[in-house]
């Protein structure tokens, strides 16, 4: 699965778990449909096993500077 650059971002931030991102938001709902995260009311955004793997294999795709 092809995920573009603002699905890629918000995956990265809620697998960082530095940032909150609104229970509303269109692209973590997207990445929601695809299985990649799942909705704690208590808690926010969480990655999924399939998420974890997913944010990996964006980390090792990343360029070094």
């Amino acid at each position: 699965m092809t995920l573009t650059r603002t699905q890629q971002s918000t995956l990265r931030m809620i697998a960082g778990g530095l940032t909150r991102v609104a229970p509303n938001n269109k692209t973590a709902l997207a990445l929601k449909k695809a299985g990649l995260v799942t909705f704690n009311p208590s808690f926010g955004w969480s990655c999924t096993k399939s998420g974890l793997e997913k944010n990996q294999e964006l980390i090792g795709m990343r360029k070094p500077t």
